[in-house]
This record gives structure tokens, sequence and C-alpha cells, in this order.
């Protein structure tokens, strides 16, 4: 209890001051806890050396992560949202365009689907700048498939088929969605 609502809020305010989080963002670190296996490993380490015969030290770790993973990793989900953290859904579509290669690459195709305050919105395709190394493959309006040729615009709720590497689709749905 000393590290959920001492030791470990003093660590994280401390650890985040040169970070621009604001408290909600704070609050939300302090309450993930300790979880995992690190502690657990760790804990045996005593043992190992012969400075804990009776394996209190182990017993006490192991229940403070395993009360701290029921406690704190239950309502999780909950905090997210009252802090609205939450992610939106991801929207899928019944479109599939895919890429089979025979040898090993670097890029995959990816699905971007294009808001209705997307930036991108009635940008001719030849003045993007996306880059050498991305290619919209094919775009999806009102359930029909449309050629993306340089004339071409982008408009609300297009699905675009994206050829790039992976590394690159964030910068591409900023680049077309924000």
């Amino acid at each position: 209890l000393v590290l959920i609502f001492i030791a470990r809020p003093i660590a994280v305010f401390l650890c985040t001051i040169p970070f621009k989080y604001n408290f909600k963002e704070k609050l939300f670190i302090i309450w993930g806890g300790i979880k995992g296996a690190v502690p657990i490993v760790l804990a045996t380490y005593p043992a190992a050396y012969g400075l804990d015969e009776n394996g209190y030290i182990f017993d006490i770790i192991f229940f403070a992560v395993f009360i701290s993973c029921l406690l704190q990793g239950s309502t999780l989900g909950l905090l997210s949202k009252a802090f609205n953290f939450t992610i939106p859904k991801r929207q899928t579509t019944p479109y599939v365009v895919e890429l089979h290669s025979t040898q090993e690459t670097d890029v995959e195709m990816f699905e971007i689907h294009i808001d209705d305050d997307a930036q991108s919105i009635n940008t001719k395709i030849s003045k993007l700048d996306l880059g050498q190394d991305v290619l919209i493959s094919s775009i999806i309006r009102d359930g029909k498939i449309v050629l993306p040729k340089g004339n071409v615009c982008i408009k609300a709720q297009d699905i675009l088929f994206i050829l790039t590497s992976t590394e690159k689709i964030d910068e591409i749905n900023a680049i077309l969605n924000n």
C-alpha cells in the first residue's frame, strides 16, 4: 500500500518533471502500478543468494504484484474512460487489397480512411507531398474503385490503399487526415 499510494506517486511526479504530462496523465501512469514478471524475478535474487531463507521477500513481492494486478489492472480501463484517454476504434471495410511478394520486402499495403474534416479533402493526388516511396494503389469511394490518377481529388470518407513502409504509415496518415 505504501508503494501504491506514496512511493509510486512521488516517483512518477519526480520522473515526469521534464515531460509535458498533465495532471490526469500523471495520475494514469501512477495507477498503472507494478505489474509483470520483473518485480517477481527480482524477488528471487535474495533467495538465490541465501538472504531470504523463509521466502518472505518473494511472497511479499508476489502478492503485492498480484493485488496490484487485480486492483489496479481491473480499474485501469474505467480510469482511461473517465479521463477520456480512449483510442477510437479503427474503421474496417469489406474491401481488401493485398500485396503478395515472393521476396522479402519492407513495404506493405495499408488502408487509410479519410476523415470528414481532413486537410487533404479536395486536394489532387498530384499535389499531395507523400514522398517518393509512397504509392496510392487504389481508392474506394461510395463503394466503387476509383483509379488514383494525378488529377483525382481526395474526398471525405474515401478509403485509400497505400503501398509504403511500416515506418512511414503514421506520417502519411497525419498528412492526409490532420
